[in-house]
């Protein structure tokens, strides 16, 4: 399957490709003209959806704030990170915790069987769970679901996380809905879309796919989804069909409602962190606020996925209701164009109510934000000073092919190698980047 979608989960913004040109032109929107293509973004905003609407992505939304937080205590003030050497040792003790959180839950996990193999070629030996790595009563690392596969009789190793959790629940929705929408769904690589439903099927044979979509949101509500979905799966399967999804959704409201404690607290600390009414911080509390809301709906209905899927199969424009219940991100469409062209791209933002100019200046803001601190910290926990980054390709601002600032049109080495250096450009107001850096110089 050709990767012509993506969505960026830090920076909530979904990425059509070249040779998915559904939003390619402004003038004459071709939109999405079929099943698969509706499936395909479906897919996508479904990753978003998961990021605001699970404990799962709550937390890694507060980690990710929090690091942030950390890191303007490295900054001087003048718009230069001068590192860590001064900083308590305790204090990157806790950066590590908090970066090696991230790491687990965004990384791919051990695979060794050929990218081609379907399922039907592989006999199943083994899963057990390998615990969750803890320190200070913070998790460090989620837990893994380690299984040994047979394929054409040797031996591999695979290992299921959370990334593996949503990247086949969000396939099996997505399927869901184009089957429903008499399509076809695309295929895909066993590893991560189709690991689920494998593991399901050897551990809890009698589970439908939809008893294995509730099984992986139920997952999702915790800070350790693996760990849950493996003894979800396997206690489901000990239940009578007509009983599982009553006990999944009872076993949802009751995690929602043990951690409403922990919710409320750590929203007044991260709203604490922006008391001025500025752009990035406005972004912040408005998905905050978008978290709130929809933690609140998963507990009038758990499984919402399935209801918008029946929703938006009889009517697609319905997608529209859903998009302003939920929330949506910023979507990059990408054209068969000189990348090196201002503005060859082209970004949308939906028309929400709480979408003002400043709100969607404030989420480029963040995204550059963290390309910004996470250029600079170690997985040790250190932070690096910014005169040791090295100019390099790699660093390339992320919005280097939609903007069309000044900085982009006269200074677009500075972009593609080392944006932080916009700070040193005089006309640079309408630069996302050097936004980001003013706002994380600490408070006076």
């Amino acid at each position: 399957m050709a990767t012509i979608a993506s969505y960026l989960p830090e920076s909530q913004i979904i990425t059509l490709s070249k040779d998915f040109p559904a939003l390619s032109d402004p003038e004459n929107l071709a939109g999405f003209t079929n099943p698969v293509q509706f499936g395909v973004f479906f897919h996508e905003w479904i990753h978003f959806l998961h990021n605001i609407s699970t404990i799962n992505g709550f937390s890694l939304f507060c980690t990710q704030i929090t690091l942030w937080s950390n890191f303007r205590w490295a900054m001087d003030n003048q718009d230069v990170c001068i590192g860590s050497c001064g900083m308590d040792q305790g204090n990157i003790e806790f950066n590590k915790r908090f970066y090696s959180y991230i790491y687990s839950n965004r990384k791919l996990n051990t695979c060794g069987l050929p990218t081609h193999v379907k399922v039907n070629d592989l006999s199943f030996e083994s899963a057990k769970i390998h615990d969750m790595e803890v320190a200070d009563d913070s998790v460090v690392c989620t837990s893994l679901i380690k299984c040994t596969i047979i394929y054409s009789e040797s031996k591999y190793k695979l290992d299921i996380g959370v990334l593996e959790i949503l990247e086949s629940a969000a396939f099996m929705l997505e399927c869901k809905c184009i089957s429903a929408m008499n399509g076809s769904p695309q295929e895909a690589p066993f590893h991560p879309y189709h690991t689920i439903k494998w593991l399901a099927g050897e551990i809890a044979p009698s589970l439908n796919e939809e008893d294995i979509i509730c099984c992986m949101l139920s997952a999702l509500q915790s800070n350790n989804p693996p760990h849950v979905l493996f003894n979800l799966l396997k206690e489901s399967e000990t239940l009578h069909a007509g009983c599982r999804y009553e006990n999944l959704v009872s076993h949802v409201k009751k995690q929602l409602n043990e951690q409403d404690e922990t919710i409320s607290n750590s929203l007044s600390q991260i709203y604490s962190m922006f008391p001025i009414d500025e752009p990035m911080g406005k972004f912040i509390k408005l998905t905050l606020d978008r978290i709130n809301k929809n933690l609140i709906y998963r507990k009038e209905n758990p499984f919402f996925e399935l209801d918008i899927i029946k929703k938006v199969t009889e009517k697609t424009e319905l997608m529209n209701e859903i998009i302003q219940q939920f929330g949506a991100c910023t979507i990059i469409q990408e054209k068969h164009e000189d990348d090196e062209r201002p503005q060859c791209d082209i970004m949308y933002d939906f028309a929400l109510p709480e979408n003002d100019e400043l709100t969607l200046f404030g989420s480029k803001m963040l995204r550059t934000c963290f390309h910004f601190i996470f250029r600079h910290y170690k997985s040790s926990g250190e932070i690096i000073k910014t005169e040791s980054l090295v100019d390099s390709l790699n660093n390339k601002c992320p919005f280097y092919t939609v903007c069309c600032s000044s900085i982009r049109t006269s200074n677009s080495n500075v972009c593609s190698k080392s944006p932080w250096k916009s700070m040193r450009i005089n006309d640079n107001e309408s630069c996302y980047y050097a936004a980001a850096i003013k706002a994380t110089n600490p408070p006076a």
